[in-house]
């Protein structure tokens, strides 16, 4: 009977040796009191779809499709240095897609008022992403027609792909890798 006792007082004090878990601490918590908070523009939240969202694009040259699908986003804070001990803490939101084509995974990160692609807007390498929309001023353009299809108040970045408020891209790629969005559907 005392082997019982004595097993059983060594698996309990087992399991009462098990190391709490703490929970994540934001990092924008934490920053210093001179940072001014970027918060996401209320003109970017049609950009905002969720796991299993997917586009299908059609190379009309080519007459190759592709599908690009959401798998998963993230949304959190980050503090983001600036000159003279100055910074920021900025909002962000990421959608992580997979294009089934190529199998390339990549990322597009809302921050403040722009959508760019593996980069984060308010980062300080910034200039090497590539900007899909941003909601204070990009080049527009009235209407674009894709095959049946019409889109209205497009931005075109500097590769000449072509983003819509509520859609997301609906042209991509220069010469004969031209994309055109056929179908999508978008969870919210």
């Amino acid at each position: 009977m005392n082997r019982y006792i004595v097993f059983l007082f060594i698996l309990l004090s087992l399991f009462s040796c098990k190391k709490k878990e703490q929970p994540q601490q934001n990092p924008c918590d934490t920053a210093p009191s001179n940072c001014s908070h970027v918060e996401i523009a209320n003109a970017m939240y049609g950009f905002f779809f969720l796991p299993n969202s997917y586009w299908i694009y059609k190379n009309d040259s080519l007459n190759i499709y592709d599908s690009v699908v959401l798998q998963s986003v993230q949304t959190g804070c980050e503090v983001q240095p600036w000159y003279l001990s100055y910074c920021y803490t900025v909002d962000y939101f990421i959608m992580n897609y997979r294009s089934f084509l190529s199998g390339n995974l990549y990322y597009d990160c809302i921050e403040g008022s722009i959508l760019m692609r593996n980069f984060h807007p308010w980062d300080a390498h910034w200039y090497y992403g590539w900007m899909l929309f941003n909601s204070e001023g990009g080049p527009i353009i009235d209407s674009l027609r894709v095959g049946n299809l019409t889109f209205y108040n497009l931005e075109i970045s500097k590769d000449s792909t072509y983003c819509a408020k509520n859609i997301g891209i609906v042209k991509r790629g220069i010469g004969t890798g031209k994309f055109y969005l056929v179908r999508w559907k978008i969870y919210r």
